[in-house]
């Protein structure tokens, strides 16, 4: 389990590759399962207004919309074959990021310093723009694009999966 998180470690830090991840279904659903127990875990604890149904809801429906759009992404470029090791991928290093912002989105939340806000909020901001550049160095080694564009498909992405899940996610 410890290589595991040290492969998804050095991922996000952009010493690994993708393609290193193992070409199985096996692989993407125990990443998908560990994933979904974590975004959903931080979610109960980070959005306490919302129900149960709609952070149930509003997760498969991000989750279903940015892997969809990867699959059509690796389709349009001929690379469908690189797709599961590239949701690993994306699964993997978006878990790491969550649970580094985890204590962070509780500061946001309960916090009353001014000063702790701002560093909160700056840190998440920062968190968000690695995040960006682990997606497109992703894309990049799997959709053979350009860093750059792919941080832009990553971004384009999560806009698209955020606003779908709010919209139509179950109240």
């Amino acid at each position: 389990m410890l290589q595991i998180i040290s492969f998804f470690w050095r991922l996000c830090l952009l010493k690994e590759a993708p393609s290193k991840v193992p070409n199985s279904t096996f692989a993407a659903l125990a990443t998908f399962t560990i994933y979904l127990i974590i975004a959903f875990a931080i979610l109960l604890n980070t959005r306490p207004e919302q129900s149960f149904l709609k952070i149930f809801s509003s997760t498969i429906i991000g989750i279903t919309i940015q892997l969809s759009l990867t699959y059509v992404l690796l389709k349009f470029k001929n690379r469908e074959y690189t797709y599961i090791p590239a949701v690993c991928s994306l699964l993997g290093t978006n878990a790491i990021m969550l649970l580094i912002l985890f204590p962070f989105n509780l500061t946001l939340l309960y916090a009353e310093n001014s000063n702790l806000l701002i560093f909160a909020n700056s840190f998440s901001l920062v968190c968000l723009g690695w995040w960006l550049a682990i997606a497109g160095f992703i894309y990049h080694k799997s959709a053979d694009v350009s860093m750059v564009q792919g941080s832009c498909l990553a971004l384009l992405i999560e806009i698209i999966s955020v606003l779908t899940a709010t919209k139509f996610s179950i109240n």
